[in-house]
């Protein structure tokens, strides 16, 4: 949805503000700007701001000075403050020193971190009523992945008007590391999958604190992006008073939003990020869960997922390069159940080994090798998983292609190999669609359909089906002699049954069988099917997969490498 910029100043004034205080027995009221606005809850942290990363035996002691600062400094506020508090809601003993601290009293918001299901959330609402703690609003906060699976029954709870999103907590639960902040795709998966499935019941949507405090221009577009995708019902969750008064002025921006975030192609940590992260939090910490360092704040997750690394250096390192085009990263699907994520979680639950994987995108031919070579030369894998993917297949397969060229004018010609007329081969549509945002939203007319058929069907004609078959395999021919030269092992994953006309999935069976035999010393990974336990596994759209061909794909990569490893 496309809106006016003046609507979009009007969801953006109409949007809640939480300020997360830094606070001791010092703070006074007027140490926060703007706090008599009414969009502004001044929030407490008494939860994973409050504990101390180097010695937990502490953390006890600290939780309790802090709810005796609270106490003190509410008593100082003017009765119509708005005030939230974060509470301890999954550690009992902490949760019930929280819930007596706040005995009768009307607390706005509370927000209850951690929650998985409906059960814990009805639970805590039954003590706050049974210790007459009365609130405005009650925020549960997704921050594991069962707490999003369950999702639809935490807002089915009367109570329930607002949910929020913790991503810090959530990255460390999946053990993911660099964290997914709002700069990359993968962060704005999991927010699309809140909204979208809360959407019917108007609940309010409030946002991750951004943690690059100095990237103002960055926050701004994030705001004006959730009034988009949110409309008039969202918060945002700020940790400063810049970035309060940023929401306040009605923040707008020219720059594209989408067109800041990026992909990520390396799903580990490099020891380098791993020692900068650690000394950096450990050099400005003071005592607490965040470190605000010259050009960022750094939570507690971060360094302790961190840590956690650290401390398993030692284990034995499969490398792996996947070789392939969206799959990897596919924008429908979240980034835990994308199948080198599951495999990645397979390898780790049933061995001591680690997985690391690097992406290596392509959408033609004649640079995937480069790609490789270069990346190889800094990394030397262990195994090399290579996608023989329909879609630069059926391009060199057509007749008439359209196309676009570097300066962003669409194109057309005919497709000629015989006469060296290929010009699907002299172009990269994976840089060019990240320059011109080419739409991908496939037309299902029965006339496209039809036509695209009768394309395919005249390419086959004059051979160029043929033409893309052989320059497949010999793509794939000079990678496995490479592979072979540089002690790494080929692992070759089959086309999936695309099937957007009645031609695709019959060229897709004959890639599958042809590139199949030529090759038959490599493991080969069958992706043709279109069932896993009798469920399918594509989209409507008959292009994109879903969930289980991830968890289909992830099985049987698994399988190789356990019996390769």
């Amino acid at each position: 949805m496309i809106y006016p910029i003046n609507t979009l100043t009007y969801l953006i004034q109409n949007m809640k503000i939480y300020q997360f205080l830094k606070y001791d027995q010092q703070t006074e009221i007027k140490h926060i700007r703007n706090y008599n606005d009414e969009r502004i809850t001044l929030c407490f942290d008494f939860e994973d701001g409050v504990q101390n990363g180097f010695d937990s035996a502490k953390t006890k002691l600290l939780k309790e000075e802090h709810r005796n600062y609270f106490s003190s400094i509410i008593k100082k506020f003017p009765r119509n403050t708005k005030v939230g508090v974060r509470i301890n809601a999954t550690n009992k003993v902490e949760l019930q020193n929280d819930i007596y601290n706040l005995k009768n009293t009307n607390i706005h918001s509370i927000f209850l971190p951690k929650i998985e299901s409906s059960t814990e959330t009805i639970n805590i609402i039954e003590k706050l009523v049974d210790n007459n703690i009365s609130y405005e609003e009650l925020i549960p906060i997704i921050e594991t992945k069962k707490g999003l699976n369950n999702l639809n029954e935490i807002t089915e709870i009367r109570e329930v008007q607002h949910i929020a999103f913790g991503h810090c907590d959530y990255n460390q639960s999946l053990n993911i590391l660099p964290f997914f902040h709002q700069d990359s795709y993968e962060y704005w998966k999991w927010i699309n999958y809140i909204i979208q499935n809360t959407k019917d019941k108007n609940i309010c949507f409030i946002n991750s604190p951004y943690l690059f405090t100095n990237n103002k221009s960055f926050f701004n577009s994030m705001i004006q992006h959730l009034s988009v995708i949110c409309g008039n019902n969202f918060g945002q969750i700020t940790l400063t008073n810049t970035q309060t008064e940023q929401c306040l002025i009605k923040p707008t921006t020219n720059t594209s939003f989408t067109n800041q975030l990026k992909n990520r192609h390396k799903t580990y940590p490099t020891n380098d990020y791993l020692d900068s992260l650690i000394s950096e939090y450990e050099e400005f910490n003071t005592g607490k869960g965040l470190s605000k360092t010259k050009d960022r704040i750094i939570s507690i997750q971060e360094y302790l997922c961190a840590k956690r690394y650290k401390s398993t250096q030692n284990s034995s390192v499969i490398k792996l390069a996947f070789v392939g085009g969206c799959f990897p990263v596919q924008h429908d699907i979240l980034y835990e159940d994308i199948f080198l994520s599951k495999t990645k979680q397979l390898i780790e639950d049933e061995s001591d080994s680690k997985l690391q994987v690097d992406i290596i995108r392509y959408e033609n031919f004649n640079s995937v090798l480069e790609k490789i070579k270069k990346i190889n030369s800094k990394k030397q894998f262990d195994f090399l998983v290579f996608s023989i993917r329909p879609e630069p297949f059926f391009r060199l397969a057509k007749l008439y292609y359209k196309y676009i060229n570097n300066t962003g004018t669409k194109k057309y010609s005919l497709n000629l190999p015989v006469f060296n007329w290929v010009n699907p081969e002299k172009y990269d549509f994976l840089s060019l669609g990240l320059m011109y945002n080419l739409n991908t939203i496939p037309n299902k007319s029965f006339s496209h359909k039809f036509l695209v058929d009768l394309n395919y069907f005249m390419g086959k004609i004059i051979g160029n089906k043929s033409f893309a078959t052989k320059k497949y395999i010999e793509l794939i021919r000079a990678i496995e002699t490479y592979c072979l030269e540089n002690k790494i092992k080929l692992v070759l994953l089959g086309p999936n049954n695309r099937r957007k006309t009645i031609l695709e999935p019959k060229f897709c069976m004959v890639l599958n069988r042809e590139t199949k035999s030529a090759f038959p010393n490599v493991s080969y990974i069958n992706g043709i099917d279109t069932e896993y336990n009798n469920k399918e596994l594509f989209r409507e759209n008959g292009i994109h997969v879903n969930e289980l061909y991830h968890e289909l794909i992830s099985d049987r990569i698994f399988t190789i490498l356990s019996e390769n490893k």
